[in-house]
């Protein structure tokens, strides 16, 4: 799409395959300064088969159309799993040389998740030193993924036209979009985001790049479209159009703005503002403890400052009735994250025109910084599953997926 300068500092297309919407964004270097260079957004297809060979085409024919449209350069992509296809688990271990230290995750990864060779792929985060009594313990962030969800994910992007250069871990990639405005600060205090998604929300606590405490939180959006449904007797797509109006979401598409609008008439909507407050109250109030939990969690554990502000991303940022309710019952100062504050997305209608802080974005944003920009980022976070270096006609032909072992830590 543009020459020279821009060929050579482009990165891979972050490709953000929600549960509910697909988000595509290629980002580029600019000297200092990271430039959007193309951006697209889809549902995801409407009655999409759980698994199999129809689901597969149904989301690369989607993948297919946004390229088409979306005016990419290349094809090389970086996505990551979807968080149901990843297990999660803490572990505490002495502390040893890096190189045993892999191999000791490994063996805790077979015998706890019941994994074998061939049946899927570990990777980890290593947090640190933490105390356990009077003893030192290793922290670390286990991630595993079984071999058949890696292989039916890269089909996906394969059978698309794209190019996977990796397959990344969803915390990695927004460690590493929360780098892009990281206090150099050494006294600075961990940053805390809540990333809320469609099925599910992830918590994350991150210090200058390095992912110190991560949590999946079985509440999303569809919790909160499906209590208000019940509290308010409405189909739940009414309810959920509901939630985005009275919020004056912008889900990042053309012509679509933040400012609420006339969806109800003024006599009404503070009365209706009111009811769908009231019926989301208790399902963001688990939400809100859930958050107080991680927070106690890495104070205790890690004994430093704790986060002093939650960043919301996701697209339910937008939410008054959330923010509110978090803020309350979580016991700190709230607000929407901004991904691409500091990038210039002049250049993609769909970002540019869209108002808002466009947090929805965060996830994509982190995955296009994947690879060949993290000088940019000053992120200290890599990638999960790593795509074999077989050509894509292999790949795409099959290959078995053999259990691995890897270290995330600061670079």
């Amino acid at each position: 799409m543009f020459g020279g300068l821009f060929e050579r500092g482009r990165c891979p297309i972050g490709v953000d395959l929600g549960s509910h919407t697909l988000r595509l964004l290629q980002l580029s270097r600019r000297g200092e300064r990271l430039v959007a260079l193309a951006a697209a957004c889809a549902d995801v297809p409407a009655n999409l088969p759980a698994h199999g060979a129809a689901r597969t085409e149904a989301l690369a024919q989607t993948l297919r159309d946004m390229l088409d449209s979306g005016g990419f350069s290349g094809r090389q992509a970086v996505s990551c799993l979807p968080p149901a296809d990843v297990h999660y688990k803490n572990l505490r271990l002495p502390p040893m040389p890096a190189e045993e230290l892999a191999q000791a995750v490994k063996w805790e990864a077979s015998d706890r998740l019941k994994l074998t060779d061939g049946q899927g792929q570990v990777q980890f985060f290593d947090a640190g030193e933490v105390r356990q009594g009077e003893d030192l313990r290793e922290e670390i962030i286990l991630l595993a993924a079984g071999a058949a969800q890696v292989e039916a994910h890269m089909q996906v992007l394969l059978q698309a036209g794209l190019q996977p250069v990796a397959i990344d871990a969803a915390p990695s990639a927004l460690a590493r979009t929360l780098t892009l405005d990281d206090d150099a600060d050494a006294e600075a205090p961990a940053r805390l985001l809540l990333d809320v998604g469609y099925s599910t929300s992830k918590a994350l606590i991150v210090r200058h790049g390095r992912v110190l405490f991560f949590k999946l939180i079985d509440i999303g959006a569809s919790h909160f479209d499906q209590t208000v449904a019940q509290r308010l007797t409405l189909p739940v797509a009414e309810a959920a159009q509901m939630r985005r109006k009275l919020a004056g979401d912008t889900p990042g598409r053309p012509g679509e703005s933040d400012e609420a609008p006339a969806f109800f008439g003024s006599s009404r909507r503070e009365s209706v503002e009111r009811a769908v407050f009231e019926a989301m109250r208790p399902t963001a109030g688990e939400l809100a403890r859930e958050v107080a939990l991680c927070v106690r969690y890495y104070s205790v554990t890690f004994r430093g400052r704790r986060p002093e502000q939650l960043l919301l991303g996701g697209g339910q940022a937008y939410d008054p009735h959330l923010l509110r309710v978090l803020a309350e019952d979580a016991g700190l100062s709230v607000a929407p994250a901004r991904p691409l504050a500091g990038i210039d997305v002049s250049r993609v209608p769909i970002l540019h025109q869209a108002s808002g802080t466009l947090s929805q974005w965060m996830t994509a944003t982190g995955l296009s910084l994947r690879n060949g920009i993290r000088q940019a980022s000053s992120g200290r976070a890599g990638g999960l599953f790593k795509a074999r270096a077989e050509s894509p006609a292999s790949l795409a032909a099959g290959h078995s997926t053999s259990l691995t072992a890897g270290r995330e830590a600061a670079a």
